[in-house]
């Protein structure tokens, strides 16, 4: 399988590159091409990932692969960039986060039906071996009460705002608790941003966002605190570690999944799960905006 890379920016070009051609982790899988947002960014991606094809542009590697990995860092462009794989045939990853608003997730979801090929689209942080725990302790809780996650994110940046690095979190939560979040009530203090989303039945869900720069200086990260009618409870997300890798690497059970996805053609998601997110996000910058409470909006 011959996979094409749209997007140089992001270290994910990098660590796909390295998944599958250098350290060749996924048994008949090469990373073939890849178009940057610069030449420069492309050639070192290329040489990094030992890709063998930098196209001038991101269709130039239609029909010469077998699918397309869409790395572009801003959701917003995501939609645009997808149209012409959709439109050959090919099935497509693209990652984080899917898009920027609802609207667009919708029409990319849309675009994907018609087309009948599958999208993979996402974090990697919910793929880690360390969301069991979490979910087992969910599961322990007894009546869940309460919870709140930690994680990166900022309202201003040049890559979208708070959906480019927030959607890990709002990810996490969707793969923790479901999609079925009701309302959510932001609030700002010196950048950090707390959201507090509700579940049916009143359960308050916290995101809580750090700023990247500060985010992964604190003493532990990705973080998630519970308090049910067992007691309280708190775990965090290490990267996964494999034994012929020289460090933990999150990436490559993205990878995998993506080849799966791509082999068997089903999605690992359902059309609920990949919306929420985006509109969970789009609620808290509403929210911020407004001050109140904002119902979480899915069309």
């Amino acid at each position: 399988m011959n996979l094409g890379l749209i997007g140089a920016e992001s270290y994910h070009a990098r660590a796909f590159g390295e998944i599958c051609n250098v350290f060749r982790l996924i048994r008949g899988v090469r990373i073939t091409h890849v178009w940057g947002e610069t030449d420069e960014l492309a050639r070192e991606k290329a040489e990094l990932g030992q890709i063998p094809h930098v196209v001038a542009k991101p269709q130039d590697m239609i029909g010469h692969v077998d699918g397309a990995l869409i790395l572009l860092r801003d959701g917003g462009k995501h939609l645009a960039a997808a149209r012409p794989f959709l439109k050959a045939g090919l099935p497509l990853f693209v990652d984080k986060p899917v898009a920027n608003t609802v609207a667009d997730v919708r029409t990319l979801l849309r675009l994907r039906r018609q087309a009948g090929v599958p999208i993979m689209t996402g974090s990697s942080i919910p793929l880690q071996r360390a969301v069991a725990p979490m979910r087992q302790a969910i599961g322990g809780a007894g009546q869940l009460l309460a919870a709140q996650l930690v994680g990166p994110g900022e309202l201003e940046n040049d890559w979208g705002g708070l959906p480019f690095y927030g959607s890990h979190l709002a990810e996490l939560m969707v793969e923790l608790f479901g999609p079925q979040v009701q309302t959510v009530q932001a609030a700002a203090r010196d950048r950090v941003i707390t959201a507090t989303c509700r579940y049916p039945g009143g359960l308050p869900v916290t995101l809580c966002f750090h700023p990247r720069e500060v985010f992964y200086d604190l003493p532990r990260y990705w973080t998630l605190s519970l308090v049910g009618t067992n007691g309280p409870w708190q775990g965090e997300i290490a990267y996964d570690e494999y034994p012929n890798l020289p460090e933990a690497n999150p990436y490559v059970a993205m990878a995998k999944q993506i080849v799966k996805t791509f082999r068997s053609g089903e999605e690992p998601y359902d059309e609920a799960h990949v919306i929420a997110p985006v509109a969970v996000l789009e609620a808290v910058t509403q929210s911020l905006q407004s001050g109140g409470a904002v119902a979480v909006t899915r069309r």
